[in-house]
């Protein structure tokens, strides 16, 4: 389900004016920072995932500790 989330993220995002400005506005100062940031404009949008989720998904990666 996760997949499936983060691809109608990105639909969203890039149908949206408004939601790619907010985009645009998210902290990016460490890859962790913005999958998190990702991760809650997705719960308020409806298709809700992890920050873990999406950094497995787009970049192979898993949080370590307390990183995520």
């Amino acid at each position: 389900m996760s997949r499936e989330n983060i691809n109608r993220l990105v639909e969203l995002i890039r149908s949206d004016p408004d939601l790619q400005r907010r985009v645009g506005q998210i902290n990016r100062s460490t890859l962790q920072s913005t999958a998190h940031e990702l991760s809650r404009l997705s719960l308020e949008l409806g298709c809700p995932f992890t920050a873990e989720e999406f950094l497995r998904e787009h970049y192979g990666l898993r949080c370590v500790g307390k990183a995520c």
